[in-house]
C-alpha cells in the first residue's frame, strides 16, 4: 500500500534469505526458516485454474470461461464446436494487440504495465522482482501471453519469459508444448508457430 525503494542494506539482507536449499520438505509438510516466506504470485492463479478445470470436469460441465485477469481458463467444447476467441491487451494503452482463436486451453499474461508504482524520481517500478538483484525487474519485452494445457505452466512461463526478455525468445517461439504472443519495447510482435493470431489493424 505504501511502496518504496529499499535501501541497499535492506535489499542485500533480503537476498540472503533466498534459496530453495533453505526449504525443508517432508511428510509432515513444509518448514521455512523464520526469516523466509514463500511467494506464490507467479503460479497461484494458474494452479487455481487447474483445480477449477478438474472440478468442472468432475461435475460434467460442458464448457466455460474463468478469468482471473492475468490468467484465464478456456474450458471444454463450445456449442457447435467453435474455438474460443480472446483478445490480448495492448500494454501501451486501452486497446488490444490482437485476437487469438484457440481450442480449450489455459492462458496467462505477464508484464510490468498493470501493477507498478512511480517513485519520487519519476521512475516506474513493476511488481515483478528480479531474484538475482532483489530489485523490480526490467525487461525489453512489454508483455508475454502463454497458451498451453496447464494453468500452472502458463502462469509460470509467462513470468519467466518476460524476465528473460528477447534474448531467449526464439526457443519459446518454437516450443512444442506451449505457444506465445509477445511484444518488445519497440512494438515488434512475436507469435509462435501455428498460433492463430490476428493483429489489431
Amino acid at each position: 500500500e505504501h511502496p518504496r525503494i529499499p535501501t541497499d542494506a535492506d535489499r542485500l539482507a533480503a537476498l540472503e534469505t533466498l534459496g530453495d536449499d533453505r526449504i525443508r520438505l517432508d511428510r509432515s509438510g513444509i518448514t521455512l526458516p523464520a526469516d523466509m516466506q514463500l511467494d506464490l504470485g507467479a503460479v497461484a492463479k494458474g494452479y487455481a485454474l487447474d483445480q477449477t478445470a478438474q472440478q468442472w470436469q468432475d461435475a460434467g460441465i460442458a464448457w466455460g470461461i474463468l478469468s482471473l485477469r492475468s490468467s484465464v481458463l478456456l474450458y471444454g467444447s463450445k456449442p457447435g464446436g467453435e474455438d474460443f476467441t480472446v483478445q490480448i491487451q495492448d500494454p501501451n494503452g486501452t486497446g488490444i494487440l490482437g485476437t487469438v482463436t484457440t481450442p480449450a486451453c489455459f492462458m496467462s499474461t505477464s508484464g510490468g504495465y498493470e501493477r507498478y508504482f512511480i517513485a519520487d524520481d519519476g521512475k516506474q517500478y513493476c511488481d515483478i522482482l528480479d531474484p538475482k538483484t532483489g530489485m523490480p525487474a526490467e525487461s525489453d519485452l512489454t508483455t508475454v501471453t502463454v497458451f498451453c494445457d496447464s494453468g500452472l505452466q502458463s502462469d509460470f512461463l509467462s513470468t519467466l519469459i518476460w524476465l528473460e526478455g528477447t534474448e531467449h525468445l526464439e526457443e519459446h517461439l518454437h516450443a512444442e508444448d506451449y505457444q506465445i504472443v509477445a511484444q518488445d519495447q519497440s512494438g515488434k510482435l512475436y507469435v509462435s508457430d501455428g498460433l492463430h493470431f490476428t493483429p489489431n489493424a
